[in-house]
This record gives C-alpha cells, structure tokens and sequence, in this order.
C-alpha cells in the first residue's frame, strides 16, 4: 500500500533537505540512459505552506524538488524555470533532473585557465568506471559549488581507454552517450534515496537488471491495464557511418553494415568530433547496427502505483508500489490469447516509468530484452 506522498525542497549542491513542500500537483518522468523531466504546482495562500517562504525555497537552480512515496523518494528534479500567474495565484515550476546538469558540465580538466590543453585519460577500466571518472571531474573539482550529491560505486577494471581533448569542449552527457553507444556499453542510472536528512544520487550502471515484475494478460485482472505495443522504423540504419575528428578528406570514417540484406537500406551518420581512434568509432558503428537493424519493438502498460490492494487492503505479492520501481527492472508477460502480442513468457526491461500525485496510475515504457 502507499502510506504517504510528499514533496521536499533540498540544496541542488548538498543534497541537505530544507523543507517540505505542499503542491497541488506534482508530475514526473524516470527515464533510463537521459534527462527526466517533472513539474509542479504550487498555489498562493496554501495554508499547508505557512510560515514557509515558498519564493525563496523555489529559486531556479539553487533548489531541487523530491517526490517521495512510501518514505522513499521517487524522483528528484532541479527546477529550471519558474513562472507565476496573479489572476490564478498559480507558481508553476519545471523541473529537470541530474542528467540536465551534466550537459551543462565539460569534459575538460577543471581549475586550470588552460582548459582546451588539458587532456584527461583513462585506460584498463570498464566503460562504467569511465563513465564514473567523467562525473566524478564534472562533480569533484577544487570548487565546491561544481558539487552533486551522487554517490559512487567502486572502481571495476576492464579493456577500455579514452582521452577527452579539452579543446573538443564535449558536455560530460555526451561523452557519457558515446560510452553508453559503445558496442558492450552500459546502461545508466541515478537512483535517488535518503542518508538523513540528505538526498543522495547513486549512480548504477552496466545492465541495470534488479526486480522481476509478472503479469498474466491472460487473466480477468492482470494487475496491468491498457497494455499498447508499437513498432516504429524511424530509426532503423543497416549502414551506420561514425565520423569521427578530422574534416573533409582527413575525417576519420568508419562504417558497420548489416549484410543481411532483409530490409532496404537505410544510412545514416552520426558525428563523433572528439573519437580519434578507429577501433572506437567502428565499436559505436557496431552497436548502432546492432540496435537499430530491425524496427524498434516498444509496450506501454499502467500499473496502481499503490500495488494494488488485495480485498482487506494488503499489498498483493509480487506487484510493486511505485517506490519499489527501478529503472532496468524485468518486466515478465505472459500471453497466449492475444495474437497481436508476443506469444508466452516475454521478458522486458522497463527503460520508463511516469506519473504523478493525483493518479493512481504509473505508466511504465518497456522494452524486449530477447531473454
């Protein structure tokens, strides 16, 4: 069941939480591998706000905002914008969470004057573990208002290299989206929760794989309701070119076909300015055939974000309430009825999940995983 939902202002730079926050609607996104957008709503004269100074705890960007169900947060935003109507006595404010910030933050070497000299490199390590190292130089530099809350897992070695020339000046989000590419590339994810009285971003990376959540469409009440599945081609490529540094003739180029042949060609290019090694643009090549060869295979489904109760109001075993959801967890259908969905056991990986205070409901995006 779901005991309680509330809404908490912390500092953007500790974590530290500083107040609750009465809203009359709060709505979120969690999204797996980029930027969660959320939003609230805040009305003048609330009385559950008295005596705190809503104007001041709203300030964009000093200020983050943290859903928070069961006793656990849920989503935590940064608010970007704020904007205030005096007919409606409405302060509407966006936020955006921590994956906004890093395409705010350079892959450069910070405290220096010099930053297009600088050069950061990394070798022997897994590409989660870079991909650590490039937050860790966008959080943990000299200057403490470059701070985040995160937290990070342990070092874990492996085969792979990179250097980031300061003088490409690429967002630490783009790096990271070049790792995740890599064939071999990780998943990511900032799971948030409470140390205290401080919010803490924990960051996850490599399959992401955690609770398995089963659900028969066959039965009169599944436990998932208005269950869609589409396929889109848009962004099919069975020839994808890397381009990496260099211009015209000079351009390092590599290329990855399918050489099935079982669809029409489709090409496309993606640029890489900050790749100089051949072996890295062919691994982004790889990935991107192997991911995008065929129409991309994607469900729709809402859950009860309290878990749906059983008849004297129990949690029903093995259906989550919203704070128990994370991002990679394996969704399990079953189907043998429907012909227009995959028939038996399917395995899924939830790469989205949204919602908000008002509904009841959790809409969740999931993906085959081909297990």
């Amino acid at each position: 069941m779901l005991q309680n939902e509330r809404v908490y202002v912390v500092d953007t730079i500790t974590g530290q939480k500083m107040a609750e926050l009465a809203v009359t609607d709060f709505s979120y996104k969690r999204v797996i591998n980029g930027m969660g957008p959320g939003s609230a709503t805040v009305r003048r004269g609330d009385s559950r706000n008295h005596g705190l100074n809503v104007r001041f705890y709203t300030k964009p960007l000093r200020y983050m905002l943290v859903y928070e169900a069961n006793f656990k947060p849920v989503y935590a935003g940064i608010i970007t914008r704020r904007k205030y109507v005096k007919a409606t006595g409405e302060l509407a404010l966006e936020l955006k969470d921590v994956w906004w910030i890093l395409g705010k933050r350079m892959a450069v070497e910070h405290g220096t004057n010099a930053a297009a000299e600088t050069i950061l490199t990394w070798s022997g390590l897994s590409l989660g573990t870079i991909i650590k190292k490039l937050i860790q130089e966008a959080v943990w530099p000299a200057r403490p208002w470059y701070a985040l809350p995160i937290v990070f897992p342990a070092d874990v070695s492996g085969v792979h290299s990179r250097k980031y020339y300061g003088y490409n000046f690429a967002t630490i989000a783009d790096a990271i989206s070049d790792l995740m590419a890599t064939s071999g590339g990780p998943n990511v994810d900032f799971v948030p929760s409470w140390s205290g009285e401080f919010l803490r971003l924990t960051l996850r990376t490599g399959s992401l794989g955690g609770n398995v959540w089963e659900y028969n469409l066959d039965a009169p009440d599944p436990g998932i309701y208005d269950v869609a599945a589409t396929e889109d081609a848009e962004s099919i490529t069975t020839n994808a070119y890397s381009l990496g540094e260099g211009s015209e003739k000079n351009m390092l180029v590599r290329s990855h076909p399918d050489l099935s042949g079982s669809l029409p060609a489709i090409e496309k290019t993606e640029s890489h300015k900050d790749i100089s090694v051949a072996t890295q643009l062919d691994a982004l090549a790889q990935e991107r055939i192997r991911t995008q060869a065929v129409p991309t295979e994607q469900f729709e489904a809402s859950i009860r974000k309290d878990g749906e109760p059983g008849p004297n109001g129990e949690q029903v075993i093995g259906l989550p309430t919203v704070d128990q959801l994370r991002l990679g967890d394996t969704i399990l259908t079953l189907n043998d009825t429907d012909e227009f969905l995959p028939t038996g056991a399917t395995s899924h990986q939830i790469i989205e999940f949204s919602g908000s205070m008002g509904d009841p409901m959790v809409t969740l995006q999931f993906q085959p995983t081909g297990a």
